[in-house]
């Protein structure tokens, strides 16, 4: 195949084993024991299986966590997987296989398993996968996760007053996806579709004249974590004090401010 199992991956301590991959490693090995026997291919045999465990018990690098999530995605039957899978899977190997730690490894499980369907596994799956999935984002990317983050607080602390009535029925979906966003450029879409959502009343007049550029800069591809940073600072700015709840701009704002400023000055 064209993996090897012991591809070296800058996670720090690669000489000693990374903490963040062996977490990673039992929460693959959590995804395995819920599918069902019948979910994986004929040549997934006992023995195969076993190594196959023993390779994610042992993992010491991204190199192998990339191994065991490549290997264990090939034995998965196809029927148990949804049929968007096939358009999507190429992007998803090349990432993959460029995976250099084991957050980018976070990232392509939680893809691949939102993938598979409920009938590949226990019943017990549709309880303790919330448990599981949270675990999963803890080990995204620190800066993509914290973006993500400061997006979702943005719209928590908005007044419903000043957001369409659209949004009731939209905002459980938009907010799974903006906390499970895969990359930057999802939960830049989040971002836009959160704007286009704000009446006239929540911002101030100049915002007019802004809006369109900053939409066509958040529609890049691909979109840095700095840029997108400093587009959420922009937005905000740009919101009236009237549609934030009274309690955003002295107990939340400063930190939420101060993680995004740290965010956009890295691309400067």
């Amino acid at each position: 195949g064209v993996m090897t199992g012991n591809m070296q991956g800058n996670c720090l301590h690669v000489s000693r084993r990374c903490k963040d991959c062996q977490k990673l490693g039992s929460l693959m090995l959590e995804l395995e024991q819920v599918a069902l026997s019948e979910s994986y291919v004929s040549t997934f045999l006992p023995e195969e299986k076993a190594a196959w465990e023993k390779a994610c018990r042992n993992v010491r690098s991204a190199g192998d966590l990339v191994f065991c999530l490549y290997t264990f995605e090939q034995e998965v039957k196809k029927e148990c997987i949804n049929t968007k899978w096939e358009e999507h899977r190429g992007e998803w190997e090349e990432r993959l296989l460029i995976a250099d730690s084991c957050h980018n490894v976070a990232l392509a499980l939680y893809d691949f398993e939102s993938h598979m369907l409920w009938r590949a596994v226990l019943d017990s799956w549709r309880r303790d996968r919330k448990l599981w999935a949270r675990s999963v984002r803890g080990l995204y990317p620190p800066t993509l996760r914290a973006l993500s983050d400061c997006l979702l607080q943005l719209e928590k602390y908005t007044k419903y007053e000043v957001i369409s009535q659209r949004w009731r029925g939209e905002r459980a979906k938009w907010m799974h996806r903006a906390c499970y966003c895969r990359c930057t450029e999802e939960l830049s879409t989040a971002a836009t579709l959160f704007e286009a959502r704000l009446l006239g009343c929540a911002m101030k007049d100049e915002w007019k004249s802004l809006q369109l550029d900053w939409v066509t800069q958040l529609k890049m591809k691909p979109i840095s974590y700095s840029t997108l940073a400093s587009l959420l600072l922009k937005q905000e700015r740009y919101m009236l004090d009237s549609a934030l709840s009274n309690k955003w701009k002295h107990e939340h704002r400063p930190e939420w401010a101060l993680t995004l400023q740290n965010i956009a000055d890295i691309g400067r």
